[in-house]
Parts: structure tokens; C-alpha cells; sequence
């Protein structure tokens, strides 16, 4: 018989069983979305990526006046 002590436990994540039921059902949306409106699902992402760019500009540049203004 093979040694015991070589079994690398998997990590099971913690957490309750609900909110391991509300992060699948979630998933299953996102996918069920995709599959039925791809063409909207690309547009919500475009729209999403564009107004992240947008924060992330607006606090580099925000950075970048309090470091030239000191």
C-alpha cells in the first residue's frame, strides 16, 4: 500500500453551503447568458472594460495632479 502521507488535501473553499449555491447559480446565469445573447453579453462586456478604463484614467490622473501639485 501506497504512503498516506504523499496526499495533497484539496481546498474546499470554506464558506457556507449557501453562498456556495448563490456563486453556481450565478455562474449557471452568466453562461446561460452568453449562450442565448451573445451579441448583448459582448456589449455589456465592452461597456463594463470601457467604464473600468475610464476609472482607472481618472485615478492615475488624479495621482498624478497630487504628485505634480507637491
Amino acid at each position: 500500500m501506497g504512503k498516506k502521507g504523499n496526499v495533497v488535501p484539496l481546498p474546499t473553499g470554506g464558506g457556507s453551503v449557501l453562498k456556495k449555491l448563490m456563486g453556481g447559480l450565478i455562474t449557471l446565469a452568466i453562461v446561460a447568458l452568453v449562450i442565448k445573447h451573445p451579441s448583448d453579453a459582448a456589449a455589456w462586456v465592452r461597456a463594463v472594460s470601457s467604464a473600468a478604463t475610464e476609472a482607472i484614467d481618472g485615478v492615475a490622473t488624479f495621482f498624478r495632479q497630487v504628485a505634480s501639485s507637491g
